[in-house]
């Protein structure tokens, strides 16, 4: 079955993936051009291209939750203040 056909698999942006692994979209454009990306494909419209999440270690899931919780720890470290852990 051809990857753009594929209705259940999940895919990543050139955007998502640049930013998931913090690289630069051109970066990651070319390492699709390059093949570098098991199963990418540009889309036929306006030739953007989409990654299989398999290429990724985390699921666009795992990093929702990770957000979540970075957000979290964000949120209690504000609450709490500065601290100067020179001066406890």
């Amino acid at each position: 079955m051809n990857s753009s056909t594929d209705k259940s698999q999940v895919f990543y942006t050139i955007v998502e993936a640049a930013n998931k692994l913090g690289l630069d979209n051109r970066t990651v454009r070319l390492m699709c051009e390059q093949g570098k990306f098991k199963g990418a494909y540009r889309v036929e419209d306006n030739g953007d291209w989409r990654i299989p999440e398999e290429n990724f270690i985390t699921s666009k899931k795992n990093d929702e939750i990770a957000e979540i919780t970075l957000q979290r720890i964000d949120k209690k470290n504000k609450q709490a203040g500065d601290i100067d852990e020179f001066n406890l």
